[in-house]
């Protein structure tokens, strides 16, 4: 076995020999060849590198034919069966280079292979920075197609043909500001993959310049704003002057180029800077400003005159300004009205103001912002008109009591006249043509103008009104109460003015709020019952009060539900509170003994050493409870006064005495009476209380006035209540509180009626007796207390007899509810029916519309919500 190893190994030693030797005589042939085709190739290559260079600007292609010595290498690492197997399938001509051209004839450019060279970007360079306006320069393959877009564009800049010589240019001015915004040139070759470059630069345009004034005319502050970056430096400079701002992240911004700049025009320009621009942008386009930095001259108030008297509502005054100066009308501390100058003239309505005597200015704003100096303010008054008529009067003829003249007579000369409103007795006429003529006794208004055929002019003031004529006719006086104003008619010379009225505002007198008979804003606070437009009015309080019980009483029944399933959940862990007794019962007198002997059982560290009581027995302090109901009642009168304005002045200390005998009248009708009654036909026991929570009520009551400016202002003047001092049903529960609810309804309603009755003010016999004026503002007072009482006590929720009456029958609750709602809108619903009332009478819808979503809210979240959470 072993021999037969041996001989085995020895064959295969011999095999292995003979390979060798014919893969050694390959090799040797393998190399010959090799040098072989180098000899010939080597000339071929030293010629070709002879050849004169191409022409500048085209792009060399490699030749063909490889060098030396990596054609040998690749010949090299070929197998030697396969070289040889290839060699002997080709002629032996094919291994011959192929013959030069002859000498003068144009050399064939050599075959290309390979990918040809990419574009490259000149201008811009990397971390430029570019104001939005761009031009990108470069080169590429000769009349290859060129695209340059940006980082901040899906669209392309450009898209062009590189020129003969390979270069580009594109220009492009839409680049938005921001750092690093990457332009991309992408050339594209017919057969070939496009190849691009890119660079990086910022971005930072200049900012936008304009005034900022809204009429394009600045102060001397020489404001100018515009937009920027977010968040950039913005730097305006211009005739000497310069201010700088920060753009808010709307790029917003603005800023004052000094103070004191004197009027005429300055250039401007701007430029901004941020943290990524390293610089600053170029400038804006300049910005001629004009600057008017000088006041105008005070307005002037044509009407009404000095004295005046003038409607509470609607009150018309005029004047003369500078032209398109804003002109505001103050009335005291009150923005009466405003008005645009037109042609040097402006006119405007008053708004509702409270009555009394108020000084007259007005201020006048231009159109650069400039603000003139008050006009020199001189006294009118404010008073409820009680009558109007329009009629005319003839020439010669007087006007009859109650009209206003309204046209003069027709004559070469005559005017014709303004409406107006008149009560007194009428003026007489001039001797000719008689211009319209207005009065208005007991501190109402009049004024009139009237012209001609001819230049002339006449005016004149007078309770009874005024007149003119062709020569120095004299109007006629009346003996009203107040001063009237009136324009006579015009005629070929100036007319003779109206003598003024018998009674004209002097101090002392009824509309002078300085003097105790003087008015304030409940002299005449209601309207009559019996209006010109009832069916009107009493619609839009029906409304009203379907809006309350919808936006208001509903949503607050839901709103208590939902706070008393809140309380209903509360942890065990918190201490439970005492219960109160109940109202009218006799509290045990072991409860609070109990609890303070417990207290003083527990340890004490600190503290004092006695006892925590002074007295066996707390002492009997009793504070008569006449004083109680006087104060109660005193300061409710003082939170109502709160409502409104309040003037240091006589005429409002007697309104603080009106206020305070309607509100003990409303107790004596809304409390006392209703005992008296339940225990005579119900045969119930109840005890008076005196509800400091009631005061609350009040206050929010005046405050409500005031923030929504109520005409007139909501009063409540309900400070105590009853208590059953028996257990009784459910029925005489309701229909204690509905006896309750009937008595405020009915004072109300009977001191509203009573207020046609006394005298009304402003007439002779309110004039002279400052009684009248103190009855009437306590039967308004009562009546705007009364009404509010019922509403509010009318609520379904809380300790409110509304409650009551919801629990014990749903219909009974909301029949008094609507009658309660109604009254009181009744009496607010005329001031919004007057012009320029209804945002008020919006602000109030909308903060009805507020409570009623978030109470409901509250009642759902514990209704559905709260259940599945506590799940």
């Amino acid at each position: 076995m072993l021999a037969k190893w041996k001989n085995v190994t020895v064959l295969k030693q011999g095999t292995k020999r003979t390979a060798s030797a014919s893969s050694a005589a390959r090799l040797s042939r393998v190399c010959l060849l090799g040098l072989g085709v180098l000899a010939v190739a080597l000339p071929l290559v030293l010629a070709q590198s002879a050849e004169p260079a191409r022409a500048a600007g085209e792009t060399a292609t490699p030749s063909d034919t490889p060098p030396a010595e990596s054609f040998l290498s690749a010949e090299s690492s070929q197998p030697a069966e396969s070289f040889l197997s290839a060699e002997s399938s080709q002629p032996a001509e094919s291994s011959q280079p192929a013959e030069s051209s002859p000498a003068g004839s144009s050399p064939s450019a050599p075959p290309t292979w390979g990918a040809s060279s990419g574009p490259t970007i000149d201008s811009p360079a990397a971390a430029d920075l570019l104001s939005g306006s761009v031009t990108v320069t470069g080169s590429a393959l000769p009349d290859s197609s060129i695209q340059v877009s940006s980082s901040t564009q899906s669209d392309p800049l450009c898209t062009l043909t590189a020129g003969d010589d390979g270069s580009f240019s594109c220009t492009s001015s839409g680049l938005p500001s921001a750092p690093n915004v990457v332009l991309t040139v992408v050339q594209l070759v017919p057969g070939e993959d496009s190849q691009s470059a890119s660079v990086t630069v910022n971005v930072l345009k200049a900012p936008t310049l304009r005034s900022g004034a809204a009429g394009g005319v600045s102060t001397g502050y020489g404001t100018v704003r515009g937009t920027a970056f977010a968040g950039a430096t913005v730097t305006a400079h211009g005739g000497g002057y310069s201010c700088s701002s920060v753009a808010d992240g709307q790029g917003g911004w603005a800023c004052n180029l000094g103070s004191g700049i004197p009027s005429g025009s300055i250039t401007v320009r701007a430029s901004q800077a941020t943290g990524w621009s390293n610089g600053v942008s170029s400038a804006s386009s300049p910005l001629t400003l004009q600057i008017d930095s000088d006041p105008p001259s005070p307005p002037t108030i044509t009407a009404p005159v000095a004295g005046a008297s003038m409607p509470l509502t609607g009150a018309a005054i005029s004047g003369t300004g500078e032209q398109g100066a804003l002109v505001t009308v103050f009335a005291g501390s009150f923005a009466a009205c405003t008005a645009t100058v037109q042609g040097s003239a402006w006119s405007c309505l008053a708004g509702t103001v409270a009555a009394g005597s108020y000084p007259l200015s007005a201020i006048q704003q231009d159109a650069a912002g400039n603000v003139s100096d008050e006009s020199a303010p001189y006294a009118v008054a404010f008073a409820a008109a009680t009558g109007a008529g329009a009629g005319g009067s003839t020439p010669g003829s007087p006007t009859p009591t109650g009209s206003a003249g309204s046209s003069g007579g027709a004559s070469p000369n005559s005017g014709t006249g303004g409406d107006g409103t008149a009560t007194g007795a009428a003026g007489t006429p001039g001797p000719t043509a008689a211009g319209g003529s207005t009065g208005q006794a007991g501190g109402g208004s009049g004024g009139s103008s009237g012209s001609g055929d001819s230049s002339g002019s006449g005016s004149g003031s007078g309770t009874g009104g005024s007149g003119s004529g062709s020569n120095s006719g004299t109007g006629g006086t009346g003996a009203g109460g107040g001063a009237g104003a009136g324009t006579g008619g015009s005629g070929t010379s100036n007319g003779g003015g109206g003598d003024p009225g018998g009674n004209s505002l002097t101090p002392g007198s009824a509309n002078d709020p300085s003097a105790w008979a003087g008015a304030t804003r409940f002299t005449s606070a209601l309207q009559p019952v019996l209006q010109t437009s009832p069916v009107t009015t009493w619609l839009l309080s029906l409304l009203a009060a379907l809006a309350i019980i919808v936006l208001i009483a509903a949503p607050g029944r839901l709103l208590s539900s939902g706070l008393s399933r809140l309380r209903s959940v509360a942890p065990a862990t918190v201490a439970p509170r005492l219960r109160s007794v109940a109202r009218g019962a006799t509290a045990p007198l072991t409860t609070a003994t109990t609890a303070t002997a417990a207290s003083a059982r527990k340890p004490r560290v600190t503290g004092r050493n006695r006892s925590r009581t002074e007295y066996d027995s707390a002492p009997d302090v009793r504070v008569n409870p006449w004083l109680i109901a006087a104060g109660a009642i005193i300061v409710a009168a003082g939170i109502g006064m709160l409502s409104g304005p309040v003037a240091n002045q006589p005429a409002y200390l007697r309104l603080l005495l009106a206020l305070c005998a309607a509100f003990a009248l409303l107790t004596a009708a809304a409390v006392v009476l209703p005992r008296a009654l339940a225990k005579r036909w119900l045969g119930v026991s109840s005890d008076i209380l005196f509800a400091p929570r009631y005061l609350l009520i009040a206050g929010a009551a005046a405050l409500a006035s005031r923030l929504f400016d109520l005409q007139p202002a909501v009063l409540f003047g309900l400070l105590f209540m009853l208590t059953l001092a028996e257990v009784v049903s459910r029925t005489k529960r309701a229909q204690f509180a509905l006896l309750q609810l009937a008595a405020r309804v009915v004072s109300g309603s009977l001191a509203w009626l009573l207020v046609a009755v006394v005298p009304a003010f402003g007439s002779s016999a309110a004039a002279i007796d400052p009684f009248s004026t103190f009855a009437n503002e306590t039967l308004n007072t009562l009546a705007l207390a009364a009404f509010s009482a019922a509403a509010v006590t009318v609520l379904p929720f809380g300790r409110m007899l509304g409650k009551t009456l919801f629990d014990w029958s749903k219909p009974a609750w909301f029949a008094a509810a609507v009658v309660s709602f109604t009254l009181l809108a009744a009496v607010l619903v005329p001031s919004f029916e007057h012009a320029g009332r209804a945002f008020q009478a919006a602000q109030v819808i909308i903060v009805g519309v507020a409570f009623a979503a978030v109470s409901i809210s509250v009642w759902a979240w514990q209704k559905f919500v709260t259940p599945t959470l506590n799940e």
